[in-house]
């Protein structure tokens, strides 16, 4: 794997399946000459350079996208934090730690977070408030594995996916205010166990599409049907079905009060394509 250090003006690199490599250090080495990789590199089963001491070179000064999937039991967060550039980063960890998330302050320029399966914290772990990560006025895009409440300070997200995000919260639990709902205009929810966006619907001005799938627990009062109205919505979807939980679902799914809020939006939405506004609205029932 010596090679890769001649190889100064790639632009893309693709690594994975190397697990029969004799040694890595070899590898890791030659990394830090790719100093042209510009459009994409995705390392499976590999880690960044580990880093040590002070005065270290950018690693892939250049890089736009960077992909780091299964790189073992700790991410190399110092080597992270050296991507200056990367405007696109992609996570596929078993556990995403306070020291890798703090790596990702320096990353000024990312626009696009992906964490794939970051929710391998032990049960009871306190979850600290990394402030410094409000300096990440770049980021428009989250997809996480794992509701952290510190994604509630970010002030710059305007689409943010949660899959299957919030186990470590209560079946029932309120989405909540903060910085991250000014400019948000895509919440996707999928397999979640929460019960309340109250806070997204009175300060999520800007929301234009709002899908919730597989949340159980999620509950409407008559009080918010003119907050949805409210909101720019041109996409809404709602399917209250869940595939899979350890908490016995509630009963019955729907509860008079949520229903009354859903027909009302979706009678409102309905008024609103005769103006020629393209609106989407699926709610199961």
């Amino acid at each position: 794997m010596s090679f890769l250090a001649s190889l100064t003006a790639l632009k893309v690199l693709k690594l994975q399946d190397v697990d029969n490599l004799p040694t890595r250090v070899p590898y890791l080495a030659s990394l830090t000459a790719l100093t042209a990789l510009k459009c994409q590199c995705w390392l499976e089963d590999l880690d960044l350079p580990r880093l040590s001491g002070s005065g270290n070179p950018p690693i892939f000064p250049a890089l736009e996208e960077l992909c780091l999937a299964h790189p073992g039991p700790h991410l190399s967060a110092t080597a992270m934090s050296h991507c200056r550039s990367v405007k696109d980063l992609e996570l596929v960890l078993p556990e995403l730690t306070w020291t890798e998330w703090d790596a990702l302050v320096p990353l000024n320029n990312l626009e696009r977070l992906h964490i794939v399966k970051g929710g391998g914290l032990a049960a009871g772990e306190p979850l600290p408030d990394l402030p410094a990560l409000r300096a990440l006025t770049a980021l428009t895009y989250l997809f996480s594995h794992f509701y952290y409440p510190l994604i509630a300070q970010l002030p710059a997200l305007r689409e943010l996916h949660l899959q299957s995000a919030d186990d470590r919260e209560a079946p029932g639990w309120a989405l909540p205010p903060g910085p991250w709902l000014r400019n948000l205009e895509h919440l996707y929810i999928e397999q979640g166990l929460v019960g309340s966006i109250e806070a997204v619907l009175r300060h999520a001005t800007r929301l234009t599409s709002l899908q919730l799938e597989g949340c159980p627990w999620l509950r409407f009062s008559r009080e918010e049907l003119p907050l949805l109205m409210g909101l720019p919505l041109r996409d809404f979807k709602l399917d209250k079905q869940l595939r899979y939980s350890e908490y016995a679902l509630p009963s019955p799914l729907w509860d008079e009060e949520s229903l009354w809020v859903v027909d009302g939006l979706r009678a409102g939405l309905e008024l609103r394509a005769p103006h020629g506004e393209s609106v989407s609205c699926e709610i199961d029932v």
